[in-house]
């Protein structure tokens, strides 16, 4: 039910690990937890938790797991943030246990490396019904537009669709 798909990400002496659950079967999977380890101890600095019950309507049958970043992370030292993609709440297809729009699962996330507190985020789906994952890993690049460079995060997801979001901003 929980197992690693994807290789760390290291930025400022930490090494960020994601996780893949099983969305697929239950809605009691164990969370998607974000870990953040000092890389030179190997002690854990920080976790963020993309299904976080305060995300959501609080309502008595919330229940939810997964929301896990299970593909491949992507770095800006520049800016000292982390770009973490998710993916479905659990069960992916099965939304009647799970009200509100399950953030932050199916997003692209900037995490602060430093304390894994959310910079922002951008969610692709919400409230998945049909398991589209933010599947492939984010694309840092910087476009030219109106006479400035931009730099921006790519983000595509299993709808087909592409998002490019301000590296800052999220916008």
């Amino acid at each position: 039910q929980y197992h690693m798909t994807s290789p760390p990400a290291v930025i400022d002496d930490v090494v960020v690990v994601g996780s893949s659950i099983d969305d697929n079967s239950r809605v009691d999977m164990p969370s998607g937890v974000v870990r953040g380890f000092d890389a030179r101890t190997g002690a854990l600095r920080w976790s963020w938790e993309p299904m976080a019950p305060n995300a959501n309507p609080p309502t008595a049958n919330w229940r939810t797991g997964a929301g896990n970043a299970w593909t491949v992370m992507a770095v800006d030292p520049e800016r000292h943030l982390v770009f973490v993609p998710t993916g479905s709440a659990s069960p992916d297809y099965y939304g009647g246990l799970r009200p509100g729009d399950n953030k932050w699962a199916n997003s692209i996330v900037a995490l602060r490396a430093a304390t894994g507190d959310l910079a922002w985020g951008f969610q692709l789906v919400h409230h998945d019904l049909w398991d589209y994952d933010t599947a492939s890993p984010p694309l840092l690049t910087t476009l030219h537009r109106e006479g400035r460079d931009l730099p921006v995060v790519v983000q595509g997801n299993k709808t087909g669709l592409l998002f490019v979001l301000n590296r800052d901003t999220g916008q």
